[in-house]
């Protein structure tokens, strides 16, 4: 059989859903939109999470579960029928956290498989915490119990369920729904395909519901706390601020991208490109003047690996002298306790400059520091950008400069 001649007796077994299939769909919905309700009772702030995401049941070969693109949560309808209450209430919160925590955006180039079974536990776990019915075939491994999805992937029990993916149990859902060609029935509703995944603004919104919580019940639960605060703690918009940093490298040339016009027209500088991957070096004043402000630059340093999908960040460690360095990429687990900050003598800018002279400049270097302390009289051949203490000062004429905001306050999402 031709090729030509196979694809087209493949269309020919393509169906839409008929008059059952559609009545199922409308069922599903009412009973999903009344768990939603019901989620408000139990679970408030992933509930109000839920509100920012449209149901949308389907009866659709491709998906025998449920997925989220971010925008709309898409399930089989059969499959919502079939389960109790209590886990339909599971799912529903299950791909919210899939949402709120961007799991499709921080698997970058990991196996999609394993990374799967890893955000399952990550969100699993969060719902245990927070009191919901875990089902008995839920991904969850209790020995890694907290660990981020960065984390499990890495581990030995992770692997081991990827190889054997039907472990994971009936009700897994598919963060990696295929394209391929088939037969079965193709339901117009779910065009998971058809659009492009925007991410960007799930920070702005847990950070929103979490304040909305705060205001009517005076504390967040405890297993919600670290989502939180990793979206909270950066004070500024990085992914705005280093958008012009930004390159690409065409064999031995680096090239810099120009700002998006679309993105020019809305006041913000974003790279034309997609999928740019950010490639800085970091320098962290770990100083003995800096040591209050420590925590405050982690946190900028979250800031930068949420602001984009995509990083590989050389971190520098100087006081007068350079301390030491480590490399954080998106294709590894980035624990920010786990950062080693090595110093606290005096303060010199001038160690790191001369130590990256002896190698090939760095894309860009952003600087955090208090600025107290000698540097360089000329710039070098690179982009410099010093991020200051609020009560810093700019330690040369050169490269461009921001100052952090006093650490009471905070950006506002």
């Amino acid at each position: 059989m031709s090729a030509v001649t196979g694809h087209a007796l493949t269309k020919t077994l393509q169906r839409l859903p008929n008059a059952a299939e559609r009545a199922q769909k409308r069922e599903a919905l009412e009973r999903w939109e009344a768990d939603r309700i019901r989620l408000m009772l139990h679970q408030p702030f992933v509930a109000l999470l839920a509100l920012r995401l449209d149901l949308v049941p389907v009866v659709d070969s491709r998906l025998a579960t449920a997925c989220t693109d971010g925008e709309r949560i898409f399930v089989d309808a059969g499959f919502l029928l079939g389960l109790k209450p209590e886990h339909r209430l599971f799912v529903l919160a299950h791909e919210v956290w899939h949402a709120a925590a961007r799991h499709a955006l921080r698997r970058s180039r990991r196996e999609p498989t394993r990374w799967n079974i890893a955000a399952d536990h990550e969100v699993n776990a969060l719902l245990t915490d927070e009191g919901l019915s875990l089902p008995s075939d839920g991904v969850y491994f209790p020995e890694l119990h907290g660990s981020n999805a960065e984390t499990v992937y890495t581990c030995a029990p992770c692997a081991a369920m990827a190889n054997a993916d039907s472990r994971r149990g009936k009700l897994a859902d598919r963060h990696d729904v295929s394209l391929a060609p088939g037969g079965g029935v193709r339901d117009p509703d779910f065009d998971v395909f058809n659009r492009t995944p925007d991410w960007s603004a799930w920070p702005a919104r847990v950070v929103a519901a979490a304040q909305q919580l705060e205001r009517s019940r005076g504390t967040l639960p405890g297993g919600l706390s670290q989502l939180v605060e990793a979206y909270r703690r950066p004070r500024l918009p990085w992914r705005t601020i280093l958008a012009r940093f930004v390159t690409r490298t065409v064999g031995d040339e680096r090239v810099w991208l120009p700002p998006s016009r679309r993105g020019i027209a809305r006041g913000l500088y974003l790279p034309s490109r997609r999928g740019v991957r950010l490639a800085a070096t970091v320098v962290i004043d770990t100083s003995a003047s800096t040591r209050a402000d420590l925590a405050g630059f982690v946190g900028e340093l979250v800031g930068i690996a949420a602001g984009f999908g995509r990083y590989r960040l050389r971190l520098i460690y100087c006081d007068a002298a350079v301390q030491g360095e480590q490399l954080i990429t998106d294709e590894t687990a980035f624990d920010p306790a786990a950062l080693s900050f090595k110093g606290g003598g005096g303060t010199s800018l001038r160690p790191v400059f001369a130590h990256l002279e002896r190698e090939a400049p760095p894309s860009a270097l952003l600087y955090f520091t208090d600025g107290y302390g000698p540097a360089p009289r000329t710039p070098p051949a690179y982009p410099v950008l010093w991020v200051l203490t609020a009560d810093g000062c700019a330690p040369a004429r050169w490269g461009e400069r921001l100052w952090l905001p006093p650490h009471n306050q905070r950006r506002e999402p």
